[in-house]
């Protein structure tokens, strides 16, 4: 490696230390914010704060060294060349874009599997059920939310919102949209009552 790829490779780790810096501060900032969103659910409080308590702990334990691997990598008939961070912990900014990207995701295998030159990965096949968080980052075929309904996501709390975009910009190719007498208020103009 060259000097000039090696400024450029150590710029990249800078500005993913920054981001995750940043990253951290919106947590800490959601954390303190959570009794107030939530205060007459104390279940869902202690949720939301154990939830975001967990990835600030990985992400501080990781800062100094975010990821351990980087795959340039272009998809089949694409120019264009991603290049993706492989660390201990996934994290994405507030537009959905990996910062790093967790070992154990699908697209990780190529680093492990893989030599230098073309290589390919595949998605477990099957159906996976997980929750709207941990889904974030990973892509699939097709995805079904299970019960898109007022009662499962509050269309007046931003986190229930947040999780329902993140459930539905999940799948590659099929979204299928389940739920209950009432739908979310977002999606109810989108529905077409049979």
């Amino acid at each position: 490696m060259d000097n000039s790829e090696f400024e450029k490779e150590n710029e990249a780790l800078q500005n993913i230390i920054k981001k995750y810096e940043d990253i951290m501060e919106y947590y800490n900032l959601r954390i303190e914010a959570i009794p107030k969103l939530y205060k007459d659910n104390p279940s869902m409080i202690e949720n939301s704060i154990l939830m975001y308590a967990e990835k600030l702990r990985m992400m501080e334990k990781s800062i100094d060294k975010p990821y351990f691997a980087r795959l340039d990598f272009a998809r089949d008939g694409e120019s264009k060349v991603e290049k993706l961070y492989i660390g201990k912990v996934g994290v994405m900014d507030e537009e959905n874009n990996n910062i790093t990207i967790d070992w154990r995701a699908p697209i990780s295998s190529m680093y492990y599997d893989s030599n230098i030159g073309r290589a390919s990965y595949k998605a477990p096949e099957g159906i996976c059920t997980i929750t709207s968080y941990l889904a974030k980052g990973l892509e699939f075929d097709g995805v079904i939310v299970a019960n898109a309904s007022e009662g499962e996501y509050n269309s007046n709390k931003d986190i229930d919102m947040k999780l329902l975009y993140v459930s539905m910009t999940r799948p590659l190719h099929e979204l299928n949209v389940l739920y209950n007498r009432n739908i979310v208020k977002p999606l109810q103009e989108e529905v077409e009552i049979l």
